[in-house]
């Protein structure tokens, strides 16, 4: 009798999980130095650069456009008069410039987060904080802090100082604009947004490419202080020194305050809170033009220095309750995925 011939079993083939991809965050690092993850490379922070100079063109045209017809619609469709006035679109005491300028800026947010995401491989909420979102519950805490302290100085200055960048001619309630009211409502909805897209660019973006192009903790953050504060008070448009130091000295302080409370939200806040009391005490008492900084704004040696000492008041204010309530400083980098499991064997039966 012949016997049947089987088959020989085969071993099965070896599987093994894929190799992890290398590190983009540096688990562990201070804010500013949060890509120097080993997956980073020298080239990233040159490209983020021009990302976000291109994205930033990007937005000026389209709000620029947006101004135009919007204008364009609110004149009866006379585009020659809107063209003809070159101050058409800085008048802040017209609604539809002031909410559109504030969104502007507050498009800022997502350009930083997509140059982040992009060009470093890194999701954006780490733009946000070093825990990878913005946190609500420090931020509220920040705000408790802020809204009376700001507030009281912000009086004080209107009152004191009516030449100063802060205060700029406050005081004269017969001088309100015409649409006080729904500029109020704009001023809440849009302002916040408007300081938090400065503040993730001016410190957020530029803080983590300085950390990317230094990779070194006090020489990141020496260029952190020197380009955010140079950058933040150019911007405005004033040349005057003293509105320079001014500016200078409020952007250090939120570089100081990014730094040691490993996020954003302190430095939001800050510029949210300054920003809301600054220009809604200029819409019910005063010349809300006068509220912002432009080419023709000046101030004092004397303004600069109430400003500087408001501003270290509320950084240390704000730096001592962040060790009190153990606020995170280090990055959390995103827990690794579970281990993959490997595919069954073949078994014969």
């Amino acid at each position: 009798m012949t016997q049947q011939a089987y088959p020989q079993m085969q071993p099965a083939p070896q599987w093994s999980p894929p190799a992890p991809a290398p590190p983009v965050l540096a688990d562990g690092a201070e804010y500013h130095l949060a890509l120097t993850g080993p997956g980073q490379a020298w080239w990233r922070p040159v490209v983020a650069l021009l990302t976000v100079l291109a994205g930033f063109l990007a937005i000026i045209i389209g709000f620029g456009i947006v101004l135009v017809v919007g204008l364009v619609v609110i004149s009866g469709g006379d585009l020659e008069a809107v063209l003809a006035d070159e101050s058409a679109m800085l008048r802040m005491d017209d609604p539809f410039v002031f909410a559109t300028q504030n969104l502007m800026l507050a498009a800022l947010i997502p350009l930083a987060g997509l140059s982040t995401w992009l060009v470093h491989r890194v999701r954006p909420g780490y733009l946000s904080s070093v825990v990878g979102r913005f946190r609500w519950g420090w931020a509220g805490w920040c705000a408790l802090i802020l809204v009376p302290l700001w507030g009281g100085y912000v009086v004080l200055v209107s009152a004191v100082l009516p030449t100063s960048a802060a205060g700029g001619g406050l005081g004269d309630a017969a001088r309100r604009p015409e649409h006080w009211v729904l500029l109020l409502v704009l001023m809440l909805l849009t302002t916040p947004l408007q300081s938090a897209g400065e503040e993730y660019i001016f410190r957020g973006w530029i803080m983590q490419q300085m950390g990317a192009a230094f990779r070194h903790r006090w020489a990141a953050l020496v260029a952190s202080v020197l380009v955010s504060s140079a950058l933040f008070a150019l911007a405005h448009g004033s040349l005057d020194v003293w509105v320079l130091l001014d500016l200078m000295g409020m952007a250090t302080g939120m570089v100081i305050l990014t730094w040691r409370t490993g996020g954003l939200e302190a430095a939001v806040v800050l510029h949210a809170v300054n920003n809301l009391f600054a220009i809604g005490y200029a819409i019910l008492f005063g010349d809300l033009a006068a509220s912002f900084i432009d080419t023709s704004t000046t101030s004092t040696w004397a303004a600069t220095l109430v400003s500087w000492v408001a501003i270290a008041v509320a950084t240390t204010a704000l730096l001592l309750l962040a060790r009190r309530l153990g606020v995170q400083r280090t990055v959390v980098a995103r827990p690794s995925a579970p281990a993959p499991v490997a595919p069954p064997q073949p078994a014969w039966r």
